[in-house]
Parts: structure tokens; sequence; C-alpha cells
């Protein structure tokens, strides 16, 4: 499977929405260099973005992705570059590094939860579950039964736009409360989205469901139809705090689940991450294996692969990194006071 984001759609709404609010110094077909400032300026890197990229799913690799990535890597000006692969780090591009000699690293960062459906039926698949979830899922039911509760596909619903707005609202919301930034702060991310969502309402691509209790609106799933064998569970937020307490988007999963059971589906990937609703319902797992490949002339390349290994408890690459960290005001600041290239 190739990134779902990897398409006509999403790249020429990402040149309209969010190239033109960032720093980009070069960029082909696939891929854009972008530049990146912290610490006031004074540190910069500039990475190469392969415009498919999202939310940290895996890509696989072809011989024409390698191609438009070595087109744009010849040019010489960037600093590091980063993709993430299943099960294990990604041949052609370890090919690639070893050709080129550019330092690279690679770790395993997260596992991809899944709900293989092959030769299981609904009721099939319940019973593979552990007892324990089963009992679980039945104690939840029963106790929001008295609410109603329905999962509405939400496509073609005249306040699709007010619903998707909601979303980002308590989607930025959640992980603002856990010190971290949601993929819709910046409005450019926003209006991508709105508009993404919409284009894939027309080509039914998207699954933009509802939860409802009470006939209140409490939790909203989204999900892509990629084929007719499989399904991506994307995102989940509850919208209605008053509802918390009946476990929402447990119960939003479970029937999401049910009706791509019965509609053909064999796999329905929960993505990288886990969470209490996919220690639910994943039946198997898959290793992602992040690799970042630097430029060798490039310090700020070198830096980020140092800090990789620093983050994840490369104790040699942690040392280096502290006697590197103390050189970096004389080796950034020249890079800090170029010049900044005119965004697309």
């Amino acid at each position: 499977m190739n990134s779902p984001f990897h398409t006509e759609i999403y790249t020429r709404l990402w040149r309209q929405y969010v190239a033109p609010h960032m720093d980009v110094t070069d960029q082909n077909e696939d891929f854009a260099v972008c530049r990146h400032r912290r610490m006031k300026g004074l540190l910069t890197s500039r990475q190469i973005v392969f415009i498919g990229e999202k939310n940290d799913w895996a890509q696989e690799v072809s011989p024409a992705f390698l191609n438009k990535l070595t087109e744009i890597m010849d040019q010489g000006r960037w600093d590091y570059f980063k993709l993430i692969s299943r099960s294990e780090p990604d041949r052609l591009l370890m090919r690639l590094a070893r050709e080129k000699r550019l330092p690279c690293y690679s770790w395993h960062s997260a596992d991809e939860y899944r709900v293989d459906f092959t030769g299981k039926d609904w009721d099939g698949y319940l019973q593979s579950l552990k007892s324990r979830v089963r009992c679980e899922l039945r104690r939840k039911l029963n106790k929001a039964a008295p609410l109603n509760p329905q999962l509405r596909l939400l496509n073609d619903d005249p306040e699709l736009d007010h619903h998707i707005s909601l979303f980002m609202e308590k989607h930025v919301s959640y992980w603002a409360g856990r010190g971290i930034a949601s993929l819709y702060t910046e409005p450019c991310q926003k209006a991508m989205f709105r508009a993404w969502v919409h284009e894939l309402t027309r080509t039914g691509d998207i699954r933009f469901y509802g939860m409802f209790m009470e006939g209140t609106l409490c939790c909203i799933r989204i999900g892509l139809r990629l084929d007719a064998s499989e399904y991506l569970s994307l995102l989940t937020i509850n919208t209605n705090e008053a509802y918390a307490g009946y476990s929402p988007g447990i119960l939003a999963t479970c029937m999401e689940l049910e009706q791509a059971c019965h509609e053909g589906v064999k796999l329905f990937n929960m993505g990288p991450g886990k969470s209490q609703v996919k220690g639910y319902f994943a039946n198997s797992t898959v290793p992602y294996h992040t690799t970042v490949l630097a430029h060798p002339a490039s310090p700020a390349g070198r830096l980020f692969i140092l800090k990789k290994k620093y983050d994840t408890g490369d104790l040699a690459g942690a040392e280096v990194s502290v006697n590197l960290l103390r050189r970096l005001p004389e080796r950034f600041l020249q890079c800090a006071k170029a010049p900044t290239s005119q965004s697309v």
C-alpha cells in the first residue's frame, strides 16, 4: 500500500493552501525542500519533504519515487530527508544512501495497528477477540443503549462544513491539552483539510462519520476507502464531553468496523501509534521504521541524525550530540544570516 495522500488531489491542494505559507527553496513534482528556522533564526535546516507525507503514515519507495528524490538531492541545497517504512528500513533508500555515501540512521519508531478480516465474518471476528474485550464491549454497548447510539455517514449532510469546523476545533484543543500542536493549528492547514474533505466526499473516497447519542453529535470519525478490500481509519475526536462517559469513540469504531466488514473490507488499517481504541480491536501489528538521510556536507543534517540517536537512546550518538551542540553558534551563524528564498 502506498501513501493514501500521494494523489493528484492532495498534491494540488497542498500547493494551493500550504506551500505559500512555507519557506520552500526547491521543489519538483513530488518533493519540496522546506527551510525550518529555530531559536529566532540562529538554527536553520532544509528538509526534503515528500508532498504525500502525512500524519506519520508509512510510505513505500518505488523506482519512480527514488528517481524524483535523487533529482532533488542532486541539486545539493538540502540538509536531511526523513522516511517512514513498514517492517524494516527501505532497501532502495538504504542502497541510495550507500551509493551516495550519505550519513543515515534508522530506528523502530512505531507500530501500525490493523484489523484483518480475512476468512472471518463479523461474528467470527468478534469471537476472535479476547474474552475480556468482548465483555467490556458488551458492557459499554448496554450502558449506552438507552441513549440510542447511531453512527451516521455525514458526507451529504447539509451541515458538513459545520461538522468539519467542529472536528478541527476539538482536535486542536485535545492536543493542546497534551502539549502537542494539532495537525490543524495553522489557518492554511485548516483550509486545506476542509477543501480535501469536500473534494473526497464528491469522489466517495472519504467516510465522514458522526456518532450520535440522544440525537446529539458526540464523536466524529474519518476514514478512507482505498479500494474494495482496504480501509484506512484516520482520525477520531469526541465532540461533546457530556457523553464522554459512554465511550463514544470506542462504540463508533466498533460500528465502523462492522460496516466495513459487511462491505467486504479485508484489511481495516488503524494506523500508527498506540491507543485504547486500537488496543481493543486490532488483531495484528506491523512495525514502522524511520530512516533519516543527511547531506554529507551539512552540519544541520548531521546534527538532526545525532539528535535522533539521542532521542532513541543511542548513548554514543548522545555524547557526540553534546559535543556538537557546544559548537553550534559558530557553525550556524553564517547559515542563519543567509537570505530567505521566496516561497511558492
